[in-house]
């Protein structure tokens, strides 16, 4: 529209064409009278002023309108494609939601289109985009069509191939009433095929074509390999061949699913049979069903070999293999399992015993009886052991206990050679009497240098310790005794004790012959590695039982302590021997 107030600029095309020139007012003369003149020129000029200005007015609107259409139509565009490609957009739909979402956006699409429109300012811009709007229209909704059709045929196929899926398990199910008619396997078959016909025909397949065909003879194959594991569930393995054998002759089975078919029922036939062999030769002693009513399980074989014997009766050569080879395992799995459980009672059992207070006589009965005889025998040695090791333990605490009457009354708590040694020491009074003097001045010692352990043992390693100590002092004593033919003071008892303790506490080697010698404590020695132990002087080895105990405590030691050494190492005594010449007293 012009741009020019039309009450003072008359709204009136030019005449004729040409350029347009500066719009200026002609001279009027002043002295001359031309008014009539310079009106008709004032007249003439302002006709082609309001000419020119009409012409830039509809050129600028014109310019504003095509801005606006174009403006109306990308932002209509834009729009479109959200609804089309967007994050949710139509086009990105599948199956079902293609279906239910068509309408509503071919309506939203319409409708933006109407606003669109309705939102311009007048007729010329509405004209202008109204074209460009239908073809853009009739494209996305082109679109928008193709995608649903696509996705319709798709949700369609898909749903009926669900079906057909449901209605086929249904039908396998069933597979015992197949040969009913209108049972529930037929009804459920039927459904499972028209489902299938129906997913053809959406992706364009005709009844007669080899797709259908192929379609439907798969479908078949799946129910009779369904049919056939349930009738091999229930072993009817004969039933199953025929199945298969009729189902391949009526052209329902594919070819490359029959020979497998068949070979897995075969299979599976030999598995059972081998399986039913070996149950009824290890549970009855014979070849056969276990549900023979002749099955005696008395008769039931008492070793493999007795059953590996029975088995060679079965003629087949591969399934009397089969039946071995089940057997062998069988055999070998229940030892496995007894070997198991039995070495689980004998850690009970030992955990049993290790609880301070209780002895083999606490063991249940029924406990005890499931025991082999060399391990009850084992038993019972261990526990003689830990016994005497008690009673060698109360006489060396406390000598003066050591009676007839304490030997008759723990008299099964040692063994034979223990009782008839303590029964020498019964008929000797006067060496009882000074041993308990020597016991109560050893605890005495024991306590005063912090070892608790020999003086007071609790475990039985400990109180095996504790009895090689006493042991080992006792004769220390009775050596130097004797070699000084008369009985030691307290105080020269107190220097063979003192000796003992110092020599118990130091590390000696250990000869070993399957590996390299080991340097390990005396106190921690057996009577057999101490009778083997020894020291190095330089590169001697000195034996400590080939140094004579007499010679240790009536020479060795006094030389050690005149020289202010009060308790010299075995090391040191070796070196001192062998500087003496080796002396045998």
């Amino acid at each position: 529209m012009p741009t020019v107030p039309t009450t003072f600029v008359p709204q009136v095309a030019p005449g004729g064409a040409g350029d347009i020139g500066m719009v200026q007012a002609p001279q009027v003369a002043v002295t001359e009278n031309l008014a009539a003149q310079q009106q008709v020129q004032f007249g003439r000029a302002m006709m082609q002023a309001g000419d020119v200005t009409f012409r830039i007015g509809s050129a600028i609107q014109d310019a504003i309108d095509e801005s606006e259409a174009k403006a109306a139509d990308t932002a209509f565009i834009q729009q479109a494609n959200t609804i089309m490609r967007g994050q949710n957009g139509y086009l990105r739909t599948a199956g079902r939601d293609a279906e239910s979402r068509y309408a509503e956006t071919v309506d939203s699409l319409t409708q933006m289109g109407q606003g669109t429109l309705d939102g311009l300012r007048n007729d010329t811009q509405r004209a202008m985009v109204r074209n460009s709007m239908s073809r853009n229209l009739m494209t996305f909704q082109a679109q928008i069509l193709d995608h649903r059709d696509k996705e319709v045929k798709t949700f369609t196929v898909n749903e009926s191939r669900a079906r057909a899926e449901q209605y086929m398990q249904l039908a396998i199910e069933d597979w015992k009433n197949r040969t009913v008619p209108l049972s529930e396997y037929a009804i459920n078959l039927g459904v499972a095929e028209n489902e299938i016909r129906t997913a053809g025909r959406a992706l364009g397949w005709t009844d007669d074509s080899a797709q259908m065909q192929a379609a439907v003879k798969q479908l078949r194959t799946q129910v009779t390999d369904g049919v056939v594991n349930r009738m091999m569930l229930e072993s009817n393995y004969d039933e199953a061949y025929q199945f298969v054998k009729a189902e391949l002759k009526a052209g329902n089975l594919e070819e490359k699913a029959a020979q497998p078919l068949l070979s897995s029922i075969d299979a599976n036939r030999d598995r059972w049979m081998i399986d039913q062999y070996a149950t009824t030769i290890k549970g009855y002693g014979r070849v056969g069903m276990p549900d023979d009513e002749s099955n005696n399980p008395q008769d039931a074989p008492e070793s493999l070999r007795d059953a590996l014997d029975i088995s060679e009766g079965i003629k087949d050569p591969e399934i009397r293999k089969g039946v071995q080879a089940a057997l062998r395992t069988q055999y070998g799995q229940e030892e496995a399992l007894q070997r198991q459980e039995y070495g689980l009672l004998i850690d009970r059992m030992e955990q049993f015993l290790a609880t301070p207070g209780n002895t083999v006589a606490n063991i249940p009965p029924s406990a005890w009886g499931r025991l082999k005889p060399q391990d009850q025998a084992k038993f019972l040695k261990a526990q003689r052991q830990t016994d005497e090791l008690d009673v060698m333990e109360e006489i060396a605490r406390n000598p003066s206990v050591l009676t007839r009457d304490y030997l008759e009354d723990n008299r099964n708590r040692m063994t034979r050679d223990t009782y008839v040694k303590l029964l020498g020491d019964v008929t000797a009074p006067g060496k009882v009497i000074a041993a308990t003097v020597d016991a109560d001045q050893l605890e005495a010692t024991l306590f005063a240098n912090n070892m608790t352990k020999m003086a007071d043992p609790k475990s039985d390693e400990d109180k095996q310790a504790s009895l090689m100590f006493r042991n080992s002092v006792k004769t220390a004593i009775d050596a130097e005794q004797e070699r000084q033919k008369r009985p030691l003071s307290r105080e020269e008892k107190q220097r063979v004790i003192d000796a003992r303790i110092l020599q118990f506490g130091e590390q000696a080697y250990v000869e070993r012959s399957w590996w390299w010698d080991k340097q390990m404590s005396l106190g921690a020695m057996t009577p057999e590695q101490r009778q083997a132990a020894y020291v190095m002087v330089g590169d001697a080895q000195v034996k400590l039982m080939d140094m004579p105990q007499t010679w240790i405590t009536g020479t060795a030691l006094p030389a050690f302590q005149t020289a202010g050494v009060k308790n010299p190492t075995m090391t040191q005594l070796a070196e001192y021997w062998i500087k003496k010449g080796r002396p045998s007293r």
